[in-house]
């Protein structure tokens, strides 16, 4: 008889062993899925970030090389791109209007040429600053800071309109 109570006794320890086990299996895997999903929709904002402002540079410097100028945008120091005047500003908030993943009140812009007032055949630089919080904050992984630049040449001078 006691033979039969202590195997009893010793399948209910091993079955509560084995059920303490997969929970902690179990919490270990969540977590580490867990932190597929977030790294990946980290990921997914970063590379749609990027893309959007390099987008927009690209098409704000078109439009400065087109017109030869800032066309408004002053050519000292950063500005708010949601608030910049202009057609280069213009052409950059368009450009990330139409991305998900960009809010054009966190971008700054700004235009930069060899001489001023510009003149025709000077590089023209356009800058786009963006930074934003991840959707989904990780630690070391809970910023977004964006900077691309792009030249082209004066196709005028900006004193011709």
């Amino acid at each position: 008889m006691t033979m039969i109570h202590e195997s009893r006794r010793t399948l209910r320890r091993t079955f509560a062993h084995a059920q303490g086990q997969a929970l902690i299996e179990m919490a270990i895997a969540l977590s580490l899925i867990l932190m597929v999903v977030i790294g990946g929709l980290n990921a997914l904002q970063a590379i749609g970030c990027h893309y959007a402002v390099g987008q927009a540079v690209r098409s704000a410097v078109h439009v400065a090389a087109v017109r030869g100028s800032s066309d408004g945008v002053p050519m000292h120091g950063e500005h708010s791109l949601a608030t910049a005047p202009g057609q280069v500003a213009e052409a950059a908030r368009l450009t990330l209007q139409g991305s998900p993943f960009v809010d054009v009140t966190k971008a700054r812009i700004r235009v930069t040429c060899a001489s001023d007032p510009c003149r025709r055949f000077d590089p023209i630089t356009v800058t786009i600053r963006y930074e934003e919080e991840t959707w989904a904050p990780f630690p070391l992984l809970d910023r977004i800071a964006i900077q691309r630049s792009a030249t082209r040449i004066a196709e005028q001078d900006s004193s011709r309109d």
